[in-house]
This record gives C-alpha cells, sequence and structure tokens, in this order.
C-alpha cells in the first residue's frame, strides 16, 4: 500500500516545477504594443529577453522610462555622434540605417514633427541633430547651446527640480561632467516612433536588456520563435 505522504510529496512537486517556470518565463518575456518598430516587431508580438550584456550599435534593447518599459534599437553609442538628414540617419558622419527587411515605407507625413520639446532647437523627426551622446566622465562647456541640448539630462543627474533652479546652475557652472553612458535609441518605424528624439538619450542604468527573438504572438503563427534583424 502506497503512503499517502509520498503522493502528497509527488504531486507537489509536479505542481511546483510549472509554477516556478511559468514565474521565471514571465519575467523574461515582453509584450509589444503599438507599431514604433514596424516591421521588424508587431504588436502582439512576445519578446525574449536575453540579458543584459553590453549593448552594441544595431541592437534592439528594451528599457524604461518614466515607469514604463520601451522597446527600440539602439541607434547610437556613447560618444557617437548622431544626424539624421531627410530621414537617413548618419552616425559618425556614415549611414547607419536599420535592415532594409525592418524600416517600412517612408510615408513622409511627419516632416513637421518639432523636437524642441526636449531638445529646444528647431529640430524634426526627418531633420535632427547633430547631437553628441554623452558618455561617463565627458565634459561639456555649459554654453547657451549646450544647455538646451543637455538640460534635462543635467537637470536628472543633478537633481535640479525646477527651471530657476537650472538658470541659476548654469550660470554658476562653466561646465558640466555626465555621470552616465548614454544610448540613442529608434523605432525602425522611424516616423512613428516616440524614441530618444522626444524623450531624450537613456541613460545605461535605464536599459533592463536586449531581445534577438520573438518568442510566440498574436500576430500569427509565423512569428513563434522568430530570429529578429
Amino acid at each position: 500500500m502506497q503512503c499517502p505522504v509520498k503522493k502528497l510529496v509527488v504531486w507537489g512537486i509536479c505542481f511546483t516545477i510549472p509554477v516556478f517556470l511559468l514565474a521565471w518565463l514571465s519575467r523574461s518575456v515582453y509584450r509589444v504594443d503599438g507599431h514604433s518598430m514596424q516591421q521588424t516587431l508587431l504588436s502582439g508580438d512576445r519578446v525574449w529577453l536575453s540579458g543584459k550584456d553590453a549593448v552594441n550599435r544595431g541592437d534592439i534593447v528594451i528599457f524604461q522610462h518614466h515607469g514604463q518599459a520601451y522597446i527600440k534599437r539602439c541607434a547610437g553609442m556613447p560618444g557617437d555622434t548622431v544626424v539624421l538628414q531627410e530621414g537617413r540617419l548618419l552616425v559618425n558622419g556614415l549611414p547607419a540605417d536599420p535592415p532594409a527587411a525592418a524600416a517600412p515605407a517612408d510615408s513622409g507625413d511627419a516632416d513637421n514633427l518639432r523636437i524642441v520639446e526636449y531638445y529646444g532647437q528647431n529640430w524634426t523627426a526627418r531633420n535632427f541633430g547633430p547631437l553628441v551622446v554623452p558618455f561617463r566622465g565627458c565634459k561639456i562647456p555649459l554654453s547657451e547651446y549646450n544647455s538646451k541640448i543637455y538640460e534635462y539630462i543635467i537637470r536628472t543627474d543633478a537633481g535640479i527640480n525646477s527651471a530657476e533652479r537650472y538658470t541659476d546652475f548654469v550660470k554658476n557652472h562653466s561646465q558640466y561632467q555626465f555621470e552616465n553612458d548614454y544610448y540613442f535609441l529608434l523605432g525602425d518605424n522611424r516616423l512613428h516612433s516616440d524614441d530618444s528624439r522626444v524623450m531624450g538619450p537613456v541613460p545605461a542604468t535605464g536599459i533592463i536588456g536586449k531581445t534577438s527573438l520573438v518568442v510566440y504572438s498574436w500576430a500569427g503563427w509565423n512569428r513563434f520563435f522568430l530570429k529578429l534583424p
């Protein structure tokens, strides 16, 4: 006659292992909402978080901004100079567009999207920069131009919570040294993406990890275990 205790132990193990497995998977899978990464990623895709390895140009990155997770492609590394000219990305003077299979057709309907809310310049989604992506230890003179371009980064790093305090800070400091490495992240669907053009460069501390795989998707069976370009 089999001991009931042993049965309970076996059932407990059989129940516990799937629960722990599902809990682990839930922390490693992120849902894609929206169209900022078309055609690379579709709304309804679930992507696998591969870990917080070193981020390289071209990697697809999951990051946090104001408590919300976003997914974009790394377009600029710390120290890079980023420019968009009529929608074409140049990094350090060289073309650096996303893979051809990833980028949708340029609809041209966001030519007049202004980015002045963040950078204080008359830049648009198609004509942006040049912007030097900050890196840890980098020092810049706090000129009128630089103080506008990097205002939100400096205010966040220095804990400056008002425009008046920031004005006083600029008056009293001739230069500023950045405390973090930053990354310039763009959606592949360039004209329909809120990214580093509107939320600024992303600090290394805000990066959750990278992804290169769609695990499963409500967008279609053909996207299960799909390797990303």
